[in-house]
């Protein structure tokens, strides 16, 4: 999929890779000819996903000899051991630094690739090709650090490592009355490069007349903004007897690696019903697949979506040409 530059764009502009073997071209306006535009600004944020890398291949990279016209700068601002590590590589003043196509670069991300041109000829060309690697699907076994329980002092005080197998996440003593004035919260941590799935199971919870839940509540959260996310860090907050967003599923995902869990009751002395009851997994849409229960009126539901794309074997490389230069030798034999 080519990603041309232009004075349309605005800013800097997010570029989310997909699965591996799905590359993005990011090139100058009407590559490989020349444009008729100056005065241009593009940047593009390469950002990988699922635990993935980022890799670049530099096609070409023609920005002339005048060195006020014209340049391109690829980099990676979160790195330190990389040749992609600020400022990164650059073309410029008639000097490339970058690799030729068949070596391309492999780094963590989010990779910036920034063209400017003042130039009025239009001569400037370019064309970087960006790729997903494939993923690291290894996942560590699931490790509760949770020594007092989840009603206990301080933040991040029970965590709930998410590993191959689904975790179970209850309010205290579930299905039986929990109790009153409690103050419970779980920390969901999936490995780096997954997200945290929560499938609600069972809810019973007081109800406040004005259906505000402040008194009693569970409360979901995603420590991470997003503009895609349908959490917040300040969580949502349920309670009642329908689990959250009946009748539809009742699944939420995190934005990133983690999701906290909070459960409360006041100090009132009244019969509070079972409480709830949820399933925790870390997912991966490369690796692993994601299952989840649906209560829709008195029926129970089962659904599972397997990995999009791994594991497989890697997929087949990409060829671009490359400039060569051939000399002709001849030998005197006299």
């Amino acid at each position: 999929m080519p990603l041309e530059c232009s004075r349309q764009m605005a800013g800097s502009a997010p570029v989310w890779l997909n699965a591996p073997g799905d590359p993005i071209e990011l090139t100058s306006p009407n590559f490989p000819n020349d444009f008729n535009a100056s005065n241009l600004a593009c940047e593009w944020v390469v950002r990988p996903r699922f635990g993935t890398k980022v890799k670049v291949t530099f096609v070409q990279a023609e920005m002339g000899t005048d060195c006020l016209s014209n340049s391109l700068e690829v980099f990676d601002a979160g790195s330190t051991g990389d040749i992609l590590a600020f400022p990164g590589l650059k073309a410029q003043c008639g000097v490339n630094q970058f690799p030729p196509s068949y070596d391309p670069v492999v780094s963590d991300g989010p990779v910036t690739v920034r063209f400017t041109s003042r130039g009025l000829d239009g001569s400037a060309k370019f064309k970087v090709v960006v790729e997903a690697t494939q993923p690291v699907c290894d996942q560590p076994a699931a490790a509760s650090t949770c020594p007092s329980g989840p009603c206990c002092e301080g933040e991040g005080c029970c965590i709930i490592a998410l590993g191959t197998s689904e975790e179970i996440v209850s309010s205290p003593n579930y299905p039986a009355d929990s109790g009153r004035n409690l103050s419970c919260s779980w920390t969901l941590a999936a490995p780096e490069g997954y997200n945290v799935a929560l499938n609600f199971l069972d809810m019973d919870m007081r109800q406040d007349a004005a259906e505000s839940c402040l008194n009693d509540f569970v409360n979901v959260a995603d420590p991470q903004n997003s503009a895609h996310g349908g959490l917040s860090p300040q969580g949502t907050s349920f309670c009642g007897e329908l689990v959250p967003n009946f009748p539809a599923p009742s699944l939420f995902t995190s934005s990133g690696n983690s999701m906290v869990v909070k459960y409360q009751t006041d100090v009132s002395n009244i019969n509070r019903g079972r409480g709830f009851s949820a399933v925790a997994s870390a997912i991966n849409p490369l690796c692993t697949p994601i299952s989840y229960s649906h209560k829709y009126d008195d029926n129970v539901c089962e659904a599972s979506c397997s990995p999009h794309v791994f594991p497989t074997s890697p997929p087949e490389p990409h060829c671009y040409p490359v400039d060569l230069t051939t000399f002709v030798i001849e030998a005197n034999t006299s």
